[in-house]
């Protein structure tokens, strides 16, 4: 029989704890247990500015892979919900074989497999899940036009002046809060299940009157104007031979799978797309990437990365 297990790319986690919240929520478990816990190694100095700071999403005896979820031929709500892209679910074979060279990764075999000790998610959730079926895990209901959905991060909210604006008409004092900077790796379909955002009067059917606003006044899905420069916006696919119009919103993955792209990224950054690390970062934008701490390391900042776009697009 095959054994399923989590591989945690630690690497790439920024201990935002969706996990953690997507799993409570999948299973109705109850605050302060978790079949998820995320675990911080750090900050302490080890070295003259070499500091140890690490997150490393761990399963409890709780987690049992999300059977019922997987049977239906989804993910594990924790790897559905990874901001970071950075857990993966499958055979001891497949976790193996995706771990290949690269480096501050782990494998867990959860004891509570299918039909194998998860009678307590059964008792915390059975009544709850029943409730939300389906929520977490609907895909985001995206504009027709390409515009702001539920799968929009709070961050790409708070950081473009232009929704923040629409946001806060919609809904009056709630980005002011300290806390909502907090959770700015959230997309609104995880967020609008918390307490806290009923307290805020965020419900779903608010946030769908709010994207029709934004996407009815030709904002992008970062919320910029169209035909303004966006900071994180959205880029076209990088396509070889053809020129290259890269953005914050390119993603890793683009670059190392275009020749053209990737010369350049080389002579910008040298050695870094040889990482082996980098490839299981294929997913992330290289706007979320410049905020990791092992982007700063590699000599990777924002205003580097608008020199590397100038002469990509030139």
């Amino acid at each position: 029989m095959a054994k399923y297990g989590l591989l945690i790319d630690y690497y790439y986690c920024t201990g935002c704890k969706s996990c953690e919240v997507a799993c409570g929520i999948e299973h109705g478990i109850p605050v302060g247990q978790f079949g998820i816990k995320v675990h911080q190694n750090g900050p302490w100095e080890y070295a003259p500015d070499k500091w140890q700071l690490s997150y490393v999403p761990t399963p409890t005896d709780l987690c049992d892979l999300c059977a019922e979820r997987v049977a239906q031929g989804k993910q594990p709500s924790c790897v559905h919900n990874c901001m970071a892209d950075c857990m993966r679910y499958g055979t001891a074979e497949e976790l193996l074989a995706y771990m290949g060279d690269a480096t501050r990764q782990v494998i867990f075999f959860p004891e509570a497999q299918a039909g194998v000790g998860s009678s307590a998610l059964e008792t915390y959730g059975q009544a709850f899940t029943a409730t939300i079926e389906g929520k977490a895990d609907a895909p985001a209901a995206e504009d027709a036009t390409g515009g702001l959905s539920l799968q929009t991060t709070i961050g790409e909210v708070m950081d473009d002046a232009a929704v923040a604006a629409v946001f806060e008409e919609c809904f009056p004092g709630v980005l002011a809060d300290p806390n909502m900077a907090n959770g700015k790796m959230l997309t609104f379909d995880t967020f609008v299940q918390f307490p806290q955002a009923a307290e805020k009067g965020i419900t779903s059917e608010a946030l769908e009157a709010f994207f029709a606003k934004v996407n009815a006044a030709d904002l992008d899905a970062s919320g910029a104007v169209a035909g303004e420069e966006a900071d994180e916006g959205d880029a076209e696919p990088v396509a070889a031979g053809l020129g290259l119009n890269l953005s914050m919103s390119t993603k890793i993955g683009e670059i190392m799978s275009n020749e053209a792209a990737a010369a350049l990224f080389e002579k910008h950054f040298p050695g870094v797309l040889a990482d082996p690390n980098m490839k299981n970062g294929a997913m992330l934008k290289l706007g979320t990437f410049v905020k990791f701490p092992q982007a700063k390391e590699k000599g990777i900042t924002k205003d580097k990365l608008e020199a590397f776009f100038a002469e990509a697009n030139a």
